[in-house]
């Protein structure tokens, strides 16, 4: 695998572990008992107004306006569930506290509509919730065993850089070329009346271009059907030749600097390139990417780690189904589906 110089590697389990447990305390909500106590100090206190029934279609348990109680003994629950990072941009910013709260007070106003409502009560909405429920469980009990089994220091700087030394042709940026193109779309690849048209259009522009008759960027802005490239003069960027459309990087390495390619015809349509300046394959330091290689050693951990969990757990307790069971749920499931439709 070639390494572009930007392994960021994103905290995905731990963000989609936060995810369901907001997402289940959202569904959970927080009924006002009768004998709720109005809000006092260190409380907030929500009221949701009077809604016309017409315009919100959502049931209302009384004419009267209803109040929630949203304590700070609640709200530490959820705010203990936050990405720490998040966690403390809230603390030091009072707006984007008052955010985050005005976040949950919102929150729970829904589910009190929900609730009214009676969602709560559909039996698919209750097998959600549980099976939210049971997702927060699974992540929960894999974080637990994670942040036990991996050493706080991990990975320490000898790892860092034996994993650097081991795999240094990862760590690297290929060649990179500045390149420009003229494009002409054929609609209908098996039109040769249309390819015919659209060459000898290519052919034209090729030809004045190489005469100094017209200037690449300017035939780019007249001619181009890539609008992307076409309002930037034709510029396509800075790109490796792995990224390049098959074809097109070979002919690229054969034109000198600053030269115009013949018409290049492929199954979208016509390509006139123009090479630019040539950045030749270039290591990295470890130094440079010291981070992004931090990041790549806790992510292979985490993912080898979570697989073994799973793999003992799947040993411990086993889930049997044979293959004459599954296939006759799927013949079952195919004709509940018949049915619906």
């Amino acid at each position: 695998m070639t390494h572009t110089g930007e392994l960021l590697v994103s905290k995905t389990m731990e963000k989609y572990c936060s995810y369901l447990i907001l997402s289940l305390m959202l569904l959970v909500g927080c009924d006002r008992a009768d004998d709720a106590p109005v809000a006092g100090s260190g409380q907030t206190h929500v009221e949701s107004g009077q809604q016309n029934t017409e315009d919100t279609q959502q049931a209302s348990p009384s004419t009267e306006t209803a109040s929630i109680v949203l304590r700070v003994e609640e709200l530490q629950k959820v705010f203990d569930n936050v990405n720490p990072r998040q966690k403390e941009e809230y603390l030091k910013d009072p707006e984007a506290f008052a955010g985050f709260v005005k976040q949950e007070t919102a929150a729970l106003s829904l589910s009190a509509a929900a609730r009214a409502n009676k969602i709560h009560e559909d039996q698919n909405v209750v097998f959600l919730m549980q099976r939210m429920g049971e997702n927060v469980l699974r992540e929960a009990y894999l974080n637990r065993l994670m942040a036990e089994k991996i050493p706080g220091d991990f990975p320490t700087a000898d790892q860092v850089r034996e994993y650097y030394e081991s795999n240094r042709n990862q760590f690297v940026l290929e060649d990179r070329l500045h390149v420009w193109q003229i494009f002409l779309k054929v609609e209908d690849p098996s039109d040769n009346e249309e390819i015919k048209r659209q060459q000898t259009l290519a052919g034209k522009i090729t030809e004045e271009i190489r005469s100094a008759k017209i200037d690449f960027g300017v035939a780019a802005l007249q001619y181009s059907q890539h609008d992307p490239s076409r309002l930037n003069g034709g510029y396509m960027g800075f790109l490796k030749f792995s990224d390049m459309r098959p074809g097109l990087g070979e002919v690229l390495r054969s034109l000198a600097e600053g030269a115009v390619s013949d018409p290049i015809l492929n199954d979208e349509g016509i390509h006139i390139l123009r090479r630019g300046v040539l950045i030749p394959r270039q290591e990295l330091k470890l130094e440079q990417i010291e981070s992004e290689v931090r990041d790549l050693l806790e992510k292979q951990a985490n993912a080898q780690l979570r697989q073994a969990i799973f793999n003992k757990a799947t040993e411990s307790y086993p889930v049997v189904v044979n293959d004459e069971d599954i296939e006759t749920w799927r013949k079952q499931l195919l004709n509940v589906g018949d049915s619906e439709e």
